[in-house]
């Protein structure tokens, strides 16, 4: 109830009809008139009043609180539900990345597989003709790998292709790039290749993969490579698949000349 700007409670409106009662009744008893009202009723009146404000008063109190109640749920459930959209976009995400991983990534070594060494070759060439600097393409080839799964089972050599492709992860620097490219073989793409530190660099990745035996758990084995060299050198503008041909052939050449070993096939020539 509200009286001009004085906002009243239940209980306040009974004590104003109360007020208002009594006072008309006393008002007629002077004048002499009949009471209308009982005296004594005013006090009933007041309870009567009180009651029905208060259930006024708290089917509104209830009315209000229900609505709140729903807004707190509705927005618990719009909580819940923005929580399940953020896993489920991290989960989609994660599951991109695997996929994405699976079309670049060599599912036995984890090196990147062919198409993608293939299309990092691209690049370095074109950077390589860009700068005017020297780049270097190497086949590794694991010497004896058909031997090796004869012998020991073909999930032996696969342990071995992996420990080769671990290997080479750590004997490159951080801007080459090795790839698993065929069967036994790797591409190694070697950018800015000197040639007062080049040579040395392919020994010491020679001798990563090749100085120390490879220990399995049930075997051990001393497994060799022969590499391939072919060098793109500046003002050379020749294919990429030309540049592969020669690493092959200097690959070859490496194991006929007894395996374990780096050959190299350079063009120098206008």
């Amino acid at each position: 109830m509200e009286l001009g700007r004085i906002a009243v409670g239940p209980f306040a409106c009974g004590a104003v009809l109360n007020h208002w009662i009594v006072g008309r009744s006393f008002g007629l008893a002077a004048l002499g008139l009949p009471l209308p009202i009982p005296v004594g009723m005013p006090v009933l009146l007041l309870v009567l009043g009180a009651v029905l404000l208060f259930a006024m008063w708290l089917q509104a109190w209830r009315r209000n609180h229900q609505h709140l109640d729903q807004r707190q749920v509705l927005q618990f459930e719009l909580l819940a539900r923005t929580e399940e959209l953020k896993r489920e976009q991290a989960d989609l995400a994660v599951a991109r990345e695997a996929l994405r991983q699976h079309a670049i990534r060599d599912e036995l070594t984890g090196l990147p597989n062919r198409t993608s060494i293939l299309e990092v070759l691209d690049r370095e060439m074109s950077r390589a003709v860009r700068d005017k600097s020297t780049l270097s393409v190497v086949l590794a080839d694991v010497d004896y790998l058909k031997k090796i799964n004869e012998t020991h089972g073909e999930p032996a050599g696969d342990e071995v292709l992996k420990e080769v492709g671990r290997r080479l992860e750590h004997a490159i620097r951080s801007y080459d790039a090795a790839g698993r490219y065929h069967g036994g073989e790797f591409l190694l793409v070697l950018p800015s290749f000197e040639a007062d530190t080049g040579v040395e660099r392919l020994r010491k990745i020679h001798d990563a993969i090749c100085g120390k035996p490879m220990v399995f758990h049930s075997f051990s084995l001393s497994v060799t490579c022969s590499f391939g060299v072919s060098i793109l050198f500046p003002n050379h503008f020749y294919s990429a698949e030309e540049l592969l041909e020669r690493a092959a052939q200097a690959m070859s050449t490496a194991k006929q000349d007894g395996r374990n070993r780096i050959g190299f096939f350079a063009r120098t020539e206008g």
